[in-house]
């Protein structure tokens, strides 16, 4: 899907929710001097990080999932015609029903993401622990 994008970030620029005043991804900080250590590790294949375009469209996805309406201002504003809009709606609504949020359906409801709940997400606990002990052969009891 994403192996047509430019990396121009038109996405990013089009969509009404994006509200961070630097992105980092056209920051300084994801150039920094880690990346010397990173390039070290990856060359002696001792760590494999996504591409720069992978890792930005999994970031801007993770970053805006509870947020997106699915207006598909970023999918009109690619000039590769990349169906952005389609996976972003995808994981959006499945981010969203997880916290019962409708965004944009009232602005007094405060973002999952800023509140914390003490004992939100209890179902999918259990879930992940035992996927996790699993894939890691732990035996904790």
């Amino acid at each position: 899907m994403f192996s047509a994008c430019i990396n121009c970030h038109n996405c990013r620029r089009a969509c009404p929710i994006c509200f961070c005043s630097e992105c980092y991804f056209e920051s300084k900080a994801l150039y920094s001097e880690a990346d010397n250590q990173l390039n070290r590790a990856t060359r002696k294949n001792a760590l494999r990080m996504p591409s720069d375009l992978l890792l930005f469209h999994l970031g801007r996805m993770n970053h805006m999932s509870i947020s997106c309406v699915s207006c598909g201002a970023c999918e009109d504003a690619c000039p590769e015609n990349i169906p952005v809009s389609l996976l972003f709606s995808l994981v959006s609504r499945d981010t969203q029903a997880v916290f019962n949020y409708d965004p944009g359906h009232s602005l007094e409801e405060p973002l999952p993401f800023v509140v914390y709940k003490n004992e939100e997400l209890k179902e999918y606990e259990a879930h992940y622990t035992k996927r996790h002990q699993s894939a890691c052969n732990c035996n904790t009891k």
